[in-house]
């Protein structure tokens, strides 16, 4: 399953179940940039992803330093 978010515009999100109810979700920017996330539950790691995202995209437009 691939998202793409007008929020993240330039992410894809990818969810796999890579054995029984245990998934990976990968996201990549088109810049080569990426979070992943490894677990049980894919709604929550897709979110999670997705927040890992948007920090990393906040810290480079910053100065920086990651938001708290």
């Amino acid at each position: 399953m691939n998202e793409k978010t007008d929020q993240l515009n330039g992410w894809e999100f990818e969810v796999d179940e890579i054995s029984a109810n245990v998934y990976r979700v990968t996201g990549i920017d088109r810049k080569g940039r990426s979070v992943e996330r490894t677990g049980t539950d894919p709604e929550m790691l897709l979110s999670e992803c997705k927040a890992d995202a948007m920090k990393l995209l906040a810290r480079k437009a910053g100065d920086g330093v990651e938001p708290s």
